[in-house]
């Protein structure tokens, strides 16, 4: 069996739930548009008349809230689901990059994942994303490889066709 080129592990945390839904939900290209949409419909609700435009903006703080209480809940139930799979504990995450495969260790079950099934790869200022075909996500803690380091797997990533957004 050959070596891993890269070894990463750490344990699920806040973070990495925060950042996980921050960017993979509510930085998606239709939530921007969204925002874009209703950021101009808010200015032409004020062209209208002050009232049309402070209910607009009345609306916007209102949906800004809630996509911000979403978020919280959204992080508070990873976090309480992972604990549950693992029996109260901290869910542990090992990570193993060959040349053509991630393998992930999870609760005692091996998961693989070829680089051909990637479909999108994101990077935030703590994790590296790789999102499956079937929208599963692999997660990267950057300061987390037991060997290499962020730098280099995301150099290996792009090397291998993968593009990753950050």
């Amino acid at each position: 069996m050959t070596e891993p080129l890269f070894k990463n592990r750490f344990v699920r945390d806040e973070q990495y739930a925060h950042e996980l839904y921050l960017n993979y939900y509510l930085k998606t290209p239709l939530f921007v548009v969204l925002y874009v949409l209703f950021g101009i419909q808010t200015l032409i609700s004020f062209s209208v008349s002050i009232t049309s435009g402070l209910f607009a903006l009345l609306c916007a703080a209102i949906i800004v809230l809630s996509i911000r209480i979403l978020h919280s809940v959204n992080v508070k139930n990873t976090i309480a689901r992972d604990r549950e799979r693992a029996n109260g504990n901290e869910l542990l995450n090992e990570l193993f990059v060959y040349s053509d495969r991630v393998e992930l260790f999870m609760l005692g079950n091996k998961e693989t994942l070829y680089f051909s099934n990637i479909k999108r790869a994101f990077e935030t200022k703590n994790h590296i994303y790789l999102q499956t075909k079937a929208r599963m996500v692999y997660i990267f803690k950057k300061d987390s490889f037991t060997l290499g380091n962020s730098e280099d797997f995301v150099k290996f990533l792009r090397n291998n066709g993968i593009k990753i957004q950050k």
